[in-house]
């Protein structure tokens, strides 16, 4: 089945990735041997690794966000609280909290210790497609459903920014590594790159015949 999403660890041994064959999976870039296989009752779109990678962190189809050991490949946590699919993962830099989008329309913020939810965003009723924080993990970002992406502060719970100009919902987003820029990438084939201060888009990215969601 298709393969949704990869991710290298930091010294680039091994491989991360998640599948509509309900797995996420762990390989030797060397070898390419699988080390670790996560199943799970459904599909799962995202799979990411901790800072400290020593913890793998998976979006699935059951709404469950689940926490695995990278070492054993043993379930540690489940964070239990989204009611549609969950559809993207994150960390904060520091590790101390994630953030999970969902098909519910909310944006989750958990404590990653207990597992307890600390915080949900609701401002795009249709559902968030990709979640991340900045590098200073002040703020979070959100692409979603209905065309907009949003950023909030981790501090207040506030909206910081609406990024509004896509005509088709916003699958990817990113920060800049200085956090002064935000990159979304949307279904209507556009990329475009905003200001984190101002919140104006500062360019659009035309050429993509077809969506952009990665």
């Amino acid at each position: 089945a298709e393969v949704i999403s990869t991710a290298f660890s930091r010294d680039g041994r091994t491989i991360l990735t998640s599948s509509y064959d309900g797995t996420a999976r762990l390989w030797d870039v060397e070898t390419g041997e699988e080390i670790i296989r996560l199943i799970h009752p459904g599909w799962v779109f995202m799979a990411a690794f901790s800072p400290d990678e020593e913890y793998i962190l998976t979006a699935c189809q059951d709404a469950v966000v689940r926490l695995w050991n990278t070492e054993t490949g043993e379930l540690v946590r489940q964070y239990v609280g989204h009611t549609r699919e969950v559809y993207s993962v994150a960390f904060s830099p520091d590790g101390a909290m994630i953030a999970t989008g969902g098909w519910d329309g909310s944006v989750r913020v958990w404590d990653f210790a207990t597992g307890r939810e600390l915080h949900r965003f609701s401002e795009e009723p249709e559902g968030f497609y990709i979640v991340s924080f900045s590098p200073d993990g002040e703020r979070l970002l959100a692409g979603g459903n209905e065309n907009n992406a949003w950023m909030w502060n981790i501090n207040t719970w506030q909206v910081i920014h609406r990024f509004v100009g896509h005509t088709a919902p916003v699958w990817s987003s990113a920060f800049s590594p200085d956090g002064t820029q935000v990159l979304t990438g949307g279904m209507d084939g556009t990329v475009r790159l905003w200001d984190t201060t101002t919140g104006d888009e500062l360019r659009r990215y035309r050429g993509h015949s077809a969506g952009v969601a990665g």
